[in-house]
């Protein structure tokens, strides 16, 4: 279907998210973020996380900002055609992607630009390697070109994350009664930026060096 369409019903939308809300369930929203009236539920429900938004306008995306709502938008979707190629898409899928990518990208410079609350996440499939790296770390590569600097790329990529989790008291930081759930680099991200992230070292998964 085209990026635009909304396929929830407003009744369906709110039956949905009554229901989630009832069992105390956070909630994300695979949106491409066009104004709505669901976008108006969604605003004022304070949903937890809203995933892509390759179509939001900028009054919508600073509401969102304003309420504080964790926006994974996954940035790379909008700017490999490479990868839809490979993935054997479907060309009018691609086109549509490669079309929405000029809003999607506008949005994501503008919200590392406000401050909004980012987390990691991709559209891509997350074990296949291209551009010299996997998905996740080329994400965060393309969030450092929308203007992110090396701080908030860590927080977009750990504490963030584990605060939509409820996690951020074991998970996020480096510190003393966390669990120890790790990258080990040969770089410093804090120095190099987000290329740092390709010379990963070791992964440490709950004390488990692997």
């Amino acid at each position: 279907k085209d990026l635009a369409t909304v396929q929830f019903s407003e009744e369906e939308f709110g039956a949905v998210r009554a229901v989630a809300r009832g069992a105390g369930l956070r909630m994300a929203l695979h949106t491409a973020a066009v104004p709505h009236p669901i976008m108006d539920q969604v605003l004022e429900d304070g949903m937890d996380s809203l995933e892509h938004c390759y179509l939001v306008p900028e009054e919508l995306l600073q509401r969102f900002i304003e309420r504080e709502i964790l926006l994974v938008m996954t940035p790379l979707v909008g700017r490999s055609p490479e990868y839809f190629e490979r993935i054997e898409l479907p060309q009018d899928m691609t086109d549509r992607l490669t079309e929405a990518g000029k809003t999607h990208w506008k949005a994501i410079c503008l919200a590392v630009e406000k401050g909004a609350r980012l987390a990691l996440g991709t559209d891509f499939h997350s074990h296949l390697e291209f551009g010299g790296t996997w998905a996740p770390a080329r994400e965060l590569e393309v969030y450092e070109e929308a203007g992110a600097d090396p701080r908030a790329i860590l927080a977009l990529a750990s504490r963030n994350g584990a605060a939509w989790l409820g996690c951020d008291h074991e998970l996020g930081l480096v510190e003393e009664g966390f669990l120890a759930d790790l990258l080990v680099l040969d770089e410093n991200p804090i120095e190099t930026g987000a290329k740092a992230f390709r010379s990963l070292r070791h992964v440490i998964a709950d004390g488990t060096v692997f």
